[in-house]
């Protein structure tokens, strides 16, 4: 009888404080953690938002608290305040603490303002300390005074977070849509967009000495603008990548977007497929990148108050922590940027880089000190282009300068600037501190290039004269021909009789681009040679 009673005695004592303690230790240890949150956004110098702790009252079994997200910049009329309500009544073997937030927007004062937020949101941290938010939200309306507009319909988002652990997140709407405030007389603008969807994870602040590892994705069905019940322009299959690969001091930090099709509404319409842009900025130290974004924020925050600023200040300051990430010899890369057109594609490449080592304390002092440092830097600039993307421009509306510039393209061929297979142009640009190279050759950038025929040629080395065909009139010979690599030679066309040439004339030739045929351009612009 003794040890039933002993036991008995037990129950009750571990029952009454599993009921008593333990929910005023989970109400602490769920205050902690909001704090520290709070405290760790607020230290974010990147984020365009300021957050504060606008009430916390804990009790035993519930707490209450409120924390307001304002803009960091511009007017800030309107702030997001999220209302917390922690159940800390911990269940065994199923929750240590669940946290109803509720949304809404709110004023300068903290009143309402706008309409309310239809939101179900729920916070659960496990027994294993892994803490899951899930949000849906069936509709999201806002609206300000000047006309914007935004909505969102069907947005379902879930949070994964775990103390000393990446965030894990998805989401997904069914649409939203932005409307622009109307100009005078005239129908407002409006972007729908359509099946939005993103997953990722990622550190949940951003300090020197932690990792910033991280891997985003989105993507987006389709995209319109409208105005006045016309689409202006439409975008489908939109995907975005980034990737940050964390380096110890430094980072690397990748983007790859694609945009499968769009079509910008026209009397021409214009129609884009198979659009990449992939782009890399390598080996930006921590320590640097934090301070100019705390500077640049420091800056935006003193205009958006209007307090007085020094700009020569405000330069050498901005100037002394954009030299702290060129220290470390940063690198910028676009792997591909490349779109396909009806007529044919573009595809092109660029790589920066900069050499910081050893660089002097006022190297970036000031302006002045800038020049100084260009043989520091180094590149490449590769592009190709299908040649038929120019010849479609015989048949546009653009016909006489596409002509123009197909005769400016040819010297440039002649004078190893551009290469032109038949096929395809193509040009490779290299600089570093030897001096700039095009396709392999010394190039001294505002140097002379050959004249556009219209126009008043300038004296300039000359060059072979490009074969003449059908399509393109030959150019009058220069005065002082040089020695260069003959062209191949094109089928020969029988030449349309062309008019009798005028006397010499001075003055602007650019009207001859009125003329309707080519040997009455031809003819009219030799007559100013």
């Amino acid at each position: 009888m003794s040890a039933r009673k002993l036991l008995t005695g037990l129950g009750i004592i571990a029952v009454a404080g599993w009921g008593l303690i333990v929910p005023y230790m989970v109400g602490k240890q769920a205050e902690d953690e909001l704090r520290e949150q709070v405290e760790q956004l607020g230290q974010d110098a990147g984020l365009p938002f300021s957050v504060r702790l606008a009430k916390l009252e804990r009790g035993w079994f519930f707490s209450e608290a409120r924390v307001v997200y304002a803009p960091a910049f511009g007017k800030r009329g309107v702030a997001l305040a999220l209302d917390y309500r922690i159940n800390q009544f911990a269940i065994p073997f199923s929750r240590w603490s669940e946290t109803r937030i509720a949304p809404s927007l709110i004023d300068g004062a903290g009143n309402p303002a706008g309409l309310p937020i239809q939101a179900d949101i729920v916070s659960v941290k496990g027994m294993d300390g892994e803490t899951v938010t899930r949000a849906s939200i069936p509709a999201f309306s806002w609206s300000d005074s000047h006309g914007l507009r935004l909505s969102i319909r069907q947005l379902n988002a879930a949070l994964h977070r775990r103390q000393g652990q990446p965030l894990r997140y998805r989401f997904d709407a069914a649409g939203a849509q932005l409307q622009f405030a109307p100009a005078a007389g005239g129908a407002p603008l409006v972007a729908q967009f359509n099946q939005l969807a993103g997953e990722g994870v990622a550190h949940p602040a951003q300090q020197a000495d932690q990792p910033w590892a991280s891997r985003q994705h989105g993507q987006l069905a389709s995209f319109h603008i409208q105005q006045g019940g016309k689409t202006l322009f439409q975008a489908d299959g939109l995907t975005v990548d980034a990737e940050v690969r964390d380096q110890g001091d430094s980072v690397d930090i990748y983007y790859q977007n694609r945009l499968a099709g769009s079509q910008l509404s026209g009397p021409k319409p214009l129609r884009l497929s198979n659009l990449k842009f992939d782009f890399s900025y390598l080996n930006l130290n921590k320590a640097a990148f934090l301070a100019l974004q705390k500077q640049l924020k420091t800056l935006q925050q003193r205009q958006a108050a209007g307090k007085a600023t020094d700009p020569g200040a405000d330069l050498e300051a901005l100037l002394q922590a954009a030299g702290g990430l060129l220290r470390h010899s940063p690198g910028f890369h676009v792997d591909d940027f490349s779109f396909s057109l009806p007529q044919g594609s573009w595809h092109s490449r660029l790589s920066l880089s900069f050499d910081g080592k050893n660089l002097p304390p006022d190297a970036f002092k000031s302006l002045a000190a800038l020049p100084a440092l260009q043989s520091r830097a180094s590149g490449e600039l590769e592009a190709r282009m299908d040649r038929k993307l120019l010849d479609a421009l015989n048949h546009s509306q653009l016909a006489d300068r596409a002509r123009a510039a197909d005769a400016a393209l040819q010297g440039l061929v002649a004078q190893g600037l551009l290469k032109d297979n038949g096929k395809e142009l193509s040009s490779t640009l290299t600089f570093n501190a030897k001096g700039m190279q095009v396709n392999g050759q010394p190039f001294v950038p505002g140097g002379k290039l050959p004249a556009i025929p219209g126009e008043s040629p300038a004296p300039a080395p000359a060059i072979a004269p490009a074969p003449a065909s059908a399509d393109r009139p030959a150019a009058a010979a220069p005065t002082a021909p040089v020695a260069a690599k003959p062209a191949a030679a094109l089928p020969s066309a029988k030449p349309a009789a062309a008019p009798s040439a005028p006397r010499k004339k001075s003055g602007d030739a650019r009207h001859c681009l009125q003329l309707g045929s080519d040997p009455a351009i031809a003819a009219c612009a030799e007559a100013y040679r």
